[in-house]
């Protein structure tokens, strides 16, 4: 009986984190949200189950302090109801990962993942082939890029990344020359898939995810600390340099990628969205309270914005937009007690330092934060951080009983 549960579990982790890749399938699944629906049903009856018999599930406070603050917004949004529905959204999603957290370990995530991957990865291409009236842009300026399952070419450039991150780990951690070798084939099919989106983002933040992963595979090797602090000093030294040259070599930069310093219209987006967050710069309007119809954040924000836009393209400022410096301060305290772990889990697990620091730089020009238009880079947070949090427990445990 007890495999038979533990299947059921793999099965509907498997489409919960499809769902949840940002926009996958919204497109050509019409009921998207009803099996979403069917997925929380099953996974919220497990956990009464596990309650019912007294099975520990541990938390972080943190994201519970997150969570609360996001239900109280409701009593200052500008939008009630969204922001009341959204709240229980982002409460639901928060806690079947914990619970996912619980069940599973972190080789048996990262086989969900890989599974979840491979099926949008095989989908997109299908899609492109089979549907090119769906799988390819046909908007102006877009014209002829690929997005596969998803509603723009973005959104698989992104999710197609977070893949690729993932998948180097897998090979990583592989001890099988074949497994390795399928690893490569499916890694080379999703940066296709980056590249064939035409996404400038994705592809800086492949470029900067495959060079810190190389870089913490050769720390990691390294034993000797005074090395491994050498190798870390003249590497941030490099950076300094490399951040001085790309600024004063920005224009060229930007006309070899195609693109203006306005970073395609984001630019007049975030001074418009500053503005008004200067206004409810304590609260906020809510969480999720400011793009919605008729709201005053969306008013005052489409008459100096013209272009359709439904985000501030920002994670960060979108967090402010919605919960305002007070519920901004327990983001930035659960990314703290994130690094923190991190770095104390750093020799037995690297992958979260690679994660947290794909995530803030994502956020810096796309809005992928707390349940905001992609809700996987939300559920991988939450996991990676209780996953640190019981490994370190367990951890200590074992020191003590060994005293």
């Amino acid at each position: 009986m007890k495999i038979n549960i533990k299947k059921f579990d793999y099965v509907f982790s498997v489409g919960f984190f499809i769902m949840h890749s940002s926009s996958a399938f919204e497109e050509l699944i019409f009921y998207k949200n009803y099996i979403l629906l069917i997925c929380y049903l099953y996974f919220f009856i497990r956990i009464i189950y596990s309650i019912l018999h007294r099975k520990k599930i541990n938390y972080d406070l943190i994201l519970i302090f997150i969570i609360i603050f996001c239900f109280v917004s409701t009593f200052w949004s500008f939008d009630s109801s969204t922001t009341i529905v959204q709240s229980i959204y982002l409460f639901a999603q928060s806690i079947v990962v914990i619970f996912i957290a619980n069940v599973f370990n972190w080789k048996d995530v990262f086989k969900l993942l890989l599974v979840s991957g491979l099926i949008i990865t095989v989908c997109s291409y299908g899609v492109v082939y089979l549907y090119p009236e769906i799988g390819i842009s046909h908007t102006v300026g877009q014209y002829g890029l690929w997005k596969g399952v998803f509603t723009h070419k973005n959104n698989l450039g992104n999710v197609m990344v977070f893949y690729v991150m993932l998948n180097y780990f897998i090979i990583y951690n592989s001890n099988k020359l074949a497994s390795k070798i399928i690893m490569f084939f499916i890694i080379c099919l999703q940066i296709n898939l980056i590249l064939k989106s035409g996404s400038t983002t994705a592809l800086v933040l492949l470029m900067f995810i495959t060079v810190l992963f190389i870089f913490l595979v050769i720390l990691k090797c390294l034993k000797n600390l005074y090395l491994r602090i050498s190798i870390i000093s003249c590497s941030i030294s490099f950076l300094i340099l490399g951040i001085f040259i790309l600024l004063n070599n920005i224009d060229n930069i930007m006309d070899f990628l195609g693109k203006d310093l306005t970073f395609s219209g984001r630019v007049s987006i975030w001074k418009t969205g500053i503005d008004l967050i200067k206004n409810r710069w304590l609260l906020g309007y809510g969480y999720k309270g400011t793009f919605t119809e008729n709201s005053y954040f969306y008013n005052e924000f489409i008459k100096n914005i013209t272009i359709p836009v439904n985000s501030l393209h920002s994670g960060y400022l979108e967090i402010l937009s919605y919960i305002g410096v007070i519920g901004s301060i327990f983001v930035v305290s659960a990314i703290i007690v994130y690094i923190k772990y991190s770095i104390k889990m750093f020799n037995l697990n690297f992958y979260p330092i690679i994660f947290i620091s794909f995530l803030l730089l994502n956020n810096l020009i796309e809005s992928a934060f707390l349940g905001s238009g992609n809700g996987l880079l939300w559920s991988f947070f939450v996991y990676t951080l209780i996953y640190m949090k019981n490994t370190l427990n367990s951890f200590e445990l074992q020191k003590e009983d060994y005293q």
